[in-house]
């Protein structure tokens, strides 16, 4: 029936969506919560940082997350409320990533785009970069539904755009900057 052990994952995982599908809402999520936290929860009554999280992407739909969402849109929130000088310079937004201009662009920039999580670049030497990669990977950035793929509300039909904003340095190092506590949350450390 099947020619090969590709074609019966591929089968196998449209058919594991498809019932994912038909849960309600809060369910996919606490499937997703118990996947991700090896825990169980219903997302019922949460207490713990991460099931609070997770029932906001389930149940919560006001309008301001959704414009949170929108890393652009959170930038002229910011800009509205406190000013440019708490924001990254901005030096491009484009729909197009053949159009950035890398050669007029500083040593160090991060390019993103604003409709998902995760889809960031973060560029500490322009001269040792493949642009043709860079180009193609922010072209699949923007060929992403991010919110229809990963089922998060606010992020479905945003309209899609690369930002390049300077690289802004840290005193803070990730990995050490903030310690997990024990009930699952985390605390910032102070390093000095």
């Amino acid at each position: 029936m099947f020619s090969g052990t590709y074609n019966e994952a591929s089968l196998l995982k449209k058919i594991r969506q498809r019932i994912l599908d038909t849960l309600p809402i809060r369910f996919r999520f606490a499937l997703r919560y118990m996947a991700i936290h090896r825990r169980f929860s219903l997302l019922l009554f949460p207490t713990l940082f991460s099931e609070k999280l997770m029932w906001r992407m389930a149940i919560d739909r006001r309008e301001l997350l959704r414009q949170t969402a929108d890393k652009l849109e959170m930038r002229r929130y910011v800009e509205s409320k406190v000013g440019k000088r708490y924001l990254p310079q901005l030096f491009c937004i484009t729909e197009d990533p053949r159009s950035i201009a890398f050669d007029t662009l500083p040593r160090k920039f991060v390019v993103k785009a604003n409709h998902g999580s995760g889809f960031v670049k973060v560029v500490t030497d322009k001269e040792t970069i493949d642009v043709p990669s860079i180009v193609s990977e922010c072209q699949g950035w923007l060929d992403v539904d991010y919110g229809e793929l990963f089922g998060e509300w606010g992020y479905v039909g945003l309209k899609r755009y690369l930002m390049i904003e300077e690289f802004v340095e840290s005193s803070y190092k990730d990995k050490e900057g903030f310690r997990r506590t024990s009930d699952s949350s985390f605390s910032m450390v102070n390093a000095q």
